[in-house]
């Protein structure tokens, strides 16, 4: 965003995207969701550290229901939803692009111009991909990815079910269960690192299961393994 030579219309996306990707990241929103949101459905909050969007879906099974959730400000910068949101708007008045009473995040014509349509989920898809793959760290992450991502740290961070329930929206709480279990067995102080802790050995091992969302590393715990299990696996498991 910062070079030079950025086009109008490049410099336009990538601070969208990057608006609209850590705002899903800590809404735990679903992208189609998401890319719907109208800017009048958002307010500021009256100490100014975050959003409120009170969004009503168009969808015909769920007409006139409501998704309301918020977004804080993050104190590291280069992350924050909120300090990308208002980028994102600072970029649109230097472009002459006006977000009011529209759809906040809006795709391009191959023209370079800016329409008022929702931003598409496949498009963010795209948008997603190309970045991962340009930052040598494409592992298969979807859209989807960023909200289970969002479920993993709030359970990390010891958020109760019913509060990451309310915050990604589920009405079943089994996947939920599954994060907050997952939270709970492999979080710093937890009864197997306690355990771990009078050997040095152990405690080493411990430190290489860095990958905790795909499960990566993770090795069979018994020398006779069932036929066709793999004592190791580079792979990722998709939750």
């Amino acid at each position: 965003m910062n070079s030079p030579g950025i086009s109008a219309q490049e410099l336009y996306i990538r601070a969208r995207d990057q608006a609209f990707l850590k705002t899903l990241f800590f809404s735990g929103d679903h992208g189609s969701d998401l890319g719907n949101v109208k800017t009048p459905e958002i307010l500021r909050f009256p100490s100014d550290d975050g959003f409120l969007f009170n969004h009503i879906w168009e969808e015909t099974l769920r007409e006139g229901a409501s998704s309301i959730f918020d977004i804080r400000r993050h104190p590291n910068p280069a992350i924050c939803p909120v300090t990308a949101i208002e980028t994102y708007g600072t970029i649109c008045d230097e472009l002459v692009i006006d977000l009011s009473e529209c759809y906040l995040f809006r795709p391009t014509t191959p023209q370079g111009d800016v329409v008022n349509k929702p931003l598409s989920s496949s498009t963010a898809q795209q948008r997603l991909k190309m970045y991962v793959k340009e930052a040598h760290l494409d592992e298969g992450e979807t859209l989807h990815s960023l909200r289970f991502g969002c479920t993993i740290a709030l359970a990390f961070s010891g958020a109760q079910l019913a509060d990451v329930m309310s915050h990604v929206g589920w009405k079943n709480g089994q996947t939920a269960l599954y994060y907050m279990k997952l939270g709970e067995v492999l979080r710093q102080g937890s009864s197997s690192l306690l355990l771990s802790s009078a050997s040095e050995e152990a405690s080493t091992l411990f430190s290489q299961y860095t990958s905790v969302d795909s499960l990566k590393n993770f090795i069979c715990a018994f020398p006779s393994c069932p036929s066709g299990v793999k004592r190791s696996s580079s792979a990722s498991s998709q939750i």
